[in-house]
């Protein structure tokens, strides 16, 4: 009797609570129809391009759409991995039911920093539905994205001289420098400016190798081209300068940037007839001026002893062997012959007088001589 009567008890006490209604399921936090998972998301672009160039802004930024298919609110975290850049972007999103929220990723590289790629990977989570927290939740998703470091061309070049002496049947190796201050493995490529034609009027000989014309540099390293300037020895024109331009231009900055990245060099050369001091090794034009100013010095130094002593040769009288004073164009005088004659005569005779005639015209002779 006992059992009986705690059955009907029971009974009566299940007969008297009410049914929920539709209405009531409804109102419940988390819906029936909630699919976990159900939370996507895209991000555009892709690709994240990030200018490091020294004009950029070293940033890139990416637009992603969080889409929830839930008939309710439903809260998702946002886990960000950058690949060692630093970012930006919400931690966390609500999302209304059936509907779709925007977020934006912002991706911040050093500038000047190397070129390369970075994967950037979006992982989210569903956090709680209608505010609620889920005890329960559905394994995170990820999306992934990449940021390109772009390449960016920059250079500096120099040259051993500024200035060069080339003399008639010299030549010269000039060396310019160019370094790679851009990002990522770039060609240079060497240009002269000046017009070939009119060089080779000059009679000036440009030699580039080709392996001088281009060469490929690392990021923060230089390299060498060699160029080799000659001067003929046929050449004989008088002192000229002559200025030759040079152009070094980064290859990757002629077919990917809207700019030419290019460096213009100048030098001067001063260009000298041979006049045998080649062979001397007299190549600067201090000395071969200092030299030739020498020679005509000398020249001229000469030609007035000459022109000296040609004047003192013909304004000096001649004496006879008498020691009388006698026109060059004249006989002997007359007089000064009778008084030798007589001396002789008197002091040796006819043999001492003859002696001393033939004396008296050696000296004539001698004097008309010099």
């Amino acid at each position: 009797m006992a059992r009986i009567r705690s059955a009907i008890l029971l009974l009566a006490i299940l007969l008297l609570i009410p049914p929920i209604s539709q209405a009531e399921k409804t109102d419940n936090p988390i819906s029936n129809d909630f699919m976990q998972g159900a939370v996507s998301v895209t991000c555009t672009p892709a690709v994240i391009k990030i200018d490091v160039s020294p004009t950029g802004t070293g940033t890139g930024l990416t637009n992603c759409t969080a889409t929830n298919d839930n008939p309710a609110i439903v809260s998702i975290t946002i886990t960000i991995s950058a690949g060692g850049l630093e970012f930006d972007a919400p931690s966390s999103l609500d999302i209304l039911p059936l509907s779709e929220e925007v977020f934006q990723i912002s991706v911040r590289a050093e500038l000047g920093m190397a070129e390369g790629s970075r994967s950037i990977t979006v992982t989210i989570r569903e956090s709680a539905v209608n505010g609620v927290p889920l005890l329960i939740t559905a394994p995170p998703r990820q999306y992934s994205v990449m940021a390109t470091i772009m390449q960016y061309s920059d250079l500096t070049s120099t040259q051993e001289v500024s200035e060069i002496s080339l003399v008639g049947g010299e030549s010269f190796t000039h060396q310019i420098r160019v370094e790679n201050t851009g990002n990522a493995y770039d060609r240079f490529n060497l240009y002269i400016l000046n017009d070939e034609s009119s060089l080779q009027e000059l009679g000036i000989e440009i030699d580039i190798l080709e392996e001088n014309k281009s060469v490929e540099v690392a990021p923060n390293e230089s390299a060498a081209l060699n160029v080799t300037i000659s001067l003929p020895t046929s050449w004989i024109s008088s002192p000229q300068e002559v200025i030759l331009e040079w152009s070094v231009s980064s290859e990757y900055s002629e077919f990917s940037e809207e700019e030419i990245n290019s460096v213009n060099l100048s030098t001067q050369v001063n260009l000298f007839p041979s006049f045998g001091m080649a062979a001397m090794g007299v190549t600067s034009p201090t000395v071969i001026s200092i030299i030739a100013v020498i020679a005509l010095g000398a020249l001229v130094g000469a030609a007035v002893v000459v022109v000296r002593r040609m004047k003192s040769d013909t304004s000096s009288p001649l004496k006879d062997g008498g020691g009388n004073e006698t026109d060059s164009n004249d006989e002997p005088n007359a007089d000064a012959g009778s008084n030798s004659a007589i001396n002789s005569d008197h002091n040796s005779g006819d043999n001492s007088g003859s002696n001393s005639n033939e004396n008296s015209g050696t000296d004539v002779l001698d004097a008309e001589l010099v």
